[in-house]
């Protein structure tokens, strides 16, 4: 076997994986009608810009190839356009992919998380070399009736871990709290935790990595039993506060802007600040993170200035003076206090 045969078996096998991944993605269910409806309104979309695309690219093709083989080699002007309709093949793979997964990801949003459980630094640093994974989610749209798990109703650790082996954590001994759009959850670490269906959040967190799951409602992925026993503190409970609509504080209606605490740990601090033109501020020698969660913004600094819109992020570095928020808009300025 020569080194092309090689090369043409790599090329088949990646090819397989590529459909065998194409198969596995379009089994998944896509969620609601409205869904569905949405998803083929995009791939229509997406399906109409590669045709424009490839008979722009066809007849540049073609001019390429036959300028390769009049003046470099008769035969490169095929392996040119062979190597054209290759990438072709890729590129709609990739795009059929996108347009099938895309809302086969956001159904999936709608179901409970698997319910995990993150270790503090001592944990972290003897178990696997991380650090500390404390976190906190802001909810940017929850379904009415909506909840999470947000610690254990007992204290038991062996009822925990004789539910924990047939995968009934969630359904015997998980916390349910009501959350609703504009609520700021903090997850300590040690604490139960899970995200219910129909909530989606924005993460806000320190830089542990470490995630042990405890129960995945019968899905049967991976559980990380043992590790998350030694780390698990039952009598941890996420708390919660309420933030309400844009512009609107405890008292009513609020001048702007309205710049509030959302969360404070030793790890991070996350403020939730409504703006209605603009809101001029500084790093104090620590880099900030703003998050737009509502409307859209435009953060600017004697270096530049990044527009946001809804869930995006802009990293302000610590050695930037002071910068300002345009936009009408809620975000969370978040940072390591000092």
């Amino acid at each position: 076997m020569n080194v092309w045969h090689l090369v043409l078996c790599v090329v088949i096998l990646a090819l397989a994986y590529i459909f065998f991944q194409y198969a596995r993605i379009r089994k998944l269910p896509e969620g609601t009608d409205e869904m569905q409806e949405m998803a083929g309104i995009i791939r229509d979309g997406a399906s109409t810009f590669l045709k424009t695309e490839f008979r722009v690219i066809a007849i540049v093709v073609i001019v390429v190839a036959a300028v390769f083989s009049l003046f470099v080699e008769k035969t490169s002007g095929i392996t040119f356009i062979m190597g054209a309709c290759m990438s072709s093949v890729v590129c709609i793979l990739g795009m059929r992919s996108a347009t099938y997964a895309n809302v086969r990801t956001s159904n999936r949003a709608r179901e409970t998380l698997s319910i995990q459980v993150h270790p503090n630094e001592e944990q972290a640093q003897r178990l696997d070399g991380d650090h500390e994974k404390t976190e906190s989610w802001y909810i940017l749209h929850a379904e009415p009736g909506s909840t999470l798990i947000g610690g254990s109703t007992t204290t038991d650790l062996d009822a925990l871990r004789a539910a924990a082996a047939d995968d009934s954590i969630g359904e015997r001994f998980g916390k349910r709290i009501a959350v609703s759009e504009g609520d700021f959850v903090f997850v300590p670490a040690g604490t139960m935790h899970a995200l219910g269906a129909g909530i989606f959040a924005v993460e806000v967190g320190s830089f542990g990595n470490r995630t042990y799951r405890m129960c995945d409602w019968g899905r049967g992925r991976e559980l990380h039993v043992d590790k998350a026993f030694e780390v698990v503190n039952t009598e941890s409970t996420a708390t919660v506060r309420h933030f309400g609509s844009y512009g609107h504080d405890e008292a009513g209606d609020a001048a702007l802007p309205l710049i509030r605490e959302g969360v404070r740990c030793e790890l991070f601090v996350s403020n939730v600040i409504d703006i209605d033109k603009d809101y001029e501020t500084e790093p104090d020698g620590v880099y900030h993170i703003i998050t737009c969660v509502q409307g859209s913004c435009t953060v600017e600094s004697p270096e530049g200035a990044v527009g946001l819109a809804c869930t995006e992020s802009a990293l302000v570095p610590a050695s930037t003076g002071r910068y300002t928020v345009r936009g009408t808009c809620r975000v969370l300025q978040s940072y390591h206090p000092r």
